[in-house]
């Protein structure tokens, strides 16, 4: 509801829109002030306030500026991800013939109609970060004003087995590296740093300190650690004799990248 009040000669009208407080001044007339607190209840009862300057593109539009956004805040790995996920939901779309449909049209019933179909192709794992994509989506287009509301936030997510990494025994360690071979080095990099993998193939001869004993892991022009920090790894004296004894034939390049052409 609207109600109209005066402050000195002037009236004004206050009136709620989406939990926001509203007050307009309306001049020194009552009379216009009482017809113009009618035209809006007449507004607030019709729904035709609070989201007149809502946008309603289609999934297929918006897609772009959510690309857009996710290229220019997000890791080339991740954009990738993400891009991979919506483009299944768009065959989906496609499928269904409803790829013109706009934003506020897709209900969360058709995300779980979505949901049971990808079951059938893929592990609960992928269906739930698929989700997670089209969740994020929805949480994007409304800060642009592109919809008002998140239809994926209805639909369950499937339950995941918990995770529980197995760990190798000190002689399944001694077996994998006696077979090893020329990835030697790579592999007792792996069990002495506890490296990632993506950390360990983009490690350059200038990351690793032999004075302090220590490998540092940051981002460089090309490459970006999962956190955006960088942190520093002690070494013990075997694992600096491995690399010492690597050839460095590319100073500014991967350390290991360098030494092997495996597609490791």
């Amino acid at each position: 509801m609207a109600s109209i009040y005066k402050r000195g000669r002037v009236w004004y009208i206050s009136y709620y829109v989406n939990g926001k407080r509203i007050r307009k001044r309306v001049g020194t007339s009552k009379k216009l002030a009482e017809l113009f607190q009618k035209e809006i209840e007449v507004k607030i009862a019709k729904g035709e306030l609070g989201w007149e300057e809502i946008k309603d593109p289609t999934f297929n539009e918006f897609k772009d500026n959510y690309l857009a956004y996710l290229k220019a805040n997000t890791r080339p790995t991740t954009y990738t991800r993400y891009k991979e996920a919506i483009e299944h939901f768009l065959e989906f779309l496609k499928r269904n013939g409803s790829i013109s449909w706009r934003l506020s049209q897709i209900s969360f019933q058709f995300i779980e109609r979505y949901k049971q179909e990808r079951i059938n192709k893929v592990k609960p794992l992928t269906v739930n970060l698929e989700l997670k994509v089209l969740k994020a989506f929805y949480n994007f287009a409304i800060k642009c004003s592109c919809a008002k509301e998140n239809p994926v936030n209805k639909v369950p997510f499937y339950r995941e087995p918990e995770k529980k990494p197995r760990f190798l025994s000190q002689k399944e360690i001694n077996r994998l590296l006696a077979n090893s071979n020329d990835l030697f080095p790579i592999l007792y990099t792996f069990l002495k740093t506890g490296l990632r993998k993506s950390e360990l193939v983009n490690l350059r001869w200038e990351d690793v300190d032999f004075e302090r004993s220590c490998i540092k892991v940051e981002s460089n022009e090309s490459w970006s650690t999962k956190t955006g920090n960088s942190r520093e790894i002690p070494i013990d004296k075997n694992l600096l004799s491995v690399l010492k004894k690597l050839p460095r034939r590319l100073v500014k390049k991967s350390l290991l990248k360098s030494n092997f052409t495996s597609n490791f």
